[in-house]
């Protein structure tokens, strides 16, 4: 594996942005793969407060194994004293970079997700749902789609401003408290009003007893899925508290193979990457 530790820097944040690339060395067993595997930049969770690294490293690692081309973004947070749009423009900037460079990462072009937990999941959203939005001019330059990632992957997403939002994500993302926050500025962040025909195809997964999160953000943005015919699969898992990330030992409190149920979401969402579907 070959292993790259740099930063994407927009206005003023220097995010750093880890790369996870499994080798392709000429004559070796990955040579088949070479220009044709996916790639996935994930975003961690963590309220827009942090980035937590139970949602990174072990997620990269995973991919990795499976061949596919993994990068790491921690993204601008509330003490890095921007808000949004900063760290919707640093993750749009990550996929273009790494659609840049595919031909050096042996990376299909065409096939580079994203893939975030929690309010990563929110700023994944925001990914496939604002990455043509005018809020982001003046910080994106050139071809719009070049910044427009081919899947999203939903981990117990953040999705909605309305009644039930995760509120903390939301003032931590503006910049301020949740009852300051404009009529405007609820529905723009509120992502199940902006899927069309321009979102990617979605993978959704979380939890019926997920108390941090709600369910209702996932079923939100599927059903506004379903609405505008874009290719989706959704899991709703009866068990399991918020943040459950792998699911397992690795990032869990279990013993070994005492993994939760929807420990397999994972390898269902690889299925899921390495799909085809029509392109819009």
């Amino acid at each position: 594996m070959i292993f790259n530790d740099s930063t994407i820097n927009i206005d003023g944040h220097s995010a750093r942005f880890r790369s996870f690339i499994p080798d392709v060395a000429e004559g070796s067993y990955a040579d088949k793969f070479k220009e044709a595997r996916p790639a996935v930049v994930i975003l961690p969770g963590g309220a827009y407060a942090f980035t937590s690294p139970r949602e990174a490293e072990p997620i990269a690692l995973e991919l990795c194994a499976k061949g596919i081309c993994s990068f790491i973004l921690d993204y601008a947070v509330a003490d890095s004293g921007k808000v949004f749009p900063v760290a919707l423009a640093e993750a749009l900037t990550a996929v273009k970079y790494v659609r840049d460079n595919a031909k050096e990462f042996c990376i299909d072009k065409d096939n580079i997700s994203t893939l975030g937990f929690s309010a990563g999941g929110h700023l994944c959203a925001c990914t496939g749902t604002l990455w043509n939005n005018p809020v982001l001019n003046g910080f994106l330059d050139g071809n719009r789609k070049a910044y427009r990632p081919d899947k999203m992957i939903l981990c117990y997403p953040v999705i909605s401003a309305e009644p039930f939002a995760h509120k903390g994500s939301f003032e931590n993302l503006l910049g301020k408290k949740f009852d300051e926050i404009t009529d405007d500025e609820r529905k723009l962040v509120s992502l199940e009003k902006q899927v069309g025909m321009h979102t990617p195809p979605t993978f959704i997964w979380s939890t019926t007893e997920d108390n941090g999160v709600p369910i209702r953000n996932s079923t939100a943005i599927a059903d506004a899925l379903a609405a505008s015919g874009i290719p989706m699969e959704l899991h709703i898992y009866p068990h399991g508290h918020h943040g459950l990330s792998t699911g397992n030992n690795v990032t869990c409190d279990v013993p070994f193979g005492s993994d939760y149920d929807c420990a397999d979401w994972m390898q269902k969402a690889v299925k899921f990457i390495y799909d085809k579907f029509d392109k819009k």
